[in-house]
């Protein structure tokens, strides 16, 4: 969550940008169905009306609904993605995880055998260190081929499709 450089009290997300009329509308029709439902059910005079009761409760709950909704949109306001707020804070996705270094080397470049992976898995493992400075020194790929096959890996770019 991003917040705003200036304003706010430092306790909580800054609204960005201005809120429209609609935001503040819902706002304000939250508030004044509050207002309107705390003074039946507060009025003495309602006091034996079970269907009034029900009615100034329901317009209560649809007040909360109303300013709550509006808080959250100037608290969170919809970003370039079109999302509405509350769906913004759901969980991304997963990721397909990145393809490992020597399944890159072997399978997809064909730059190395799988017997030549297989060794530099053993050498890794006897000196430490990183794969791709392993097969570098043990002259399996160049270090151009290796810079490469690291950006096909994090996708920046495949040289090797056709």
């Amino acid at each position: 969550m991003r917040r705003s450089s200036g304003g706010g009290n430092g306790k909580g997300p800054v609204a960005k940008g201005r809120a429209g009329p609609a935001v503040w509308g819902r706002f304000g029709l939250g508030v004044a169905l509050a207002a309107a439902a705390a003074n039946v059910i507060l009025d003495p005079g309602t006091a034996g009306e079970k269907a009034t009761w029900w009615v100034a409760l329901l317009a209560l709950g649809t007040s909360l609904v109303l300013v709550v909704s509006a808080i959250s949109h100037l608290t969170y306001p919809e970003g370039e993605e079109g999302l509405s707020p509350g769906m913004r804070h759901t969980q991304e996705p997963a990721e397909k995880p990145a393809p490992r270094l020597g399944e890159l080397l072997v399978d997809h470049c064909k730059l190395i055998t799988e017997e030549e992976l297989e060794r530099a898995l053993v050498r890794q493992r006897e000196v430490g260190g990183r794969l791709g400075e392993v097969l570098a020194e043990m002259d399996l790929v160049s270090e151009r081929e290796l810079e490469r096959v690291l950006k096909v890996q994090v996708g920046m770019r495949d040289i090797w499709r056709k």
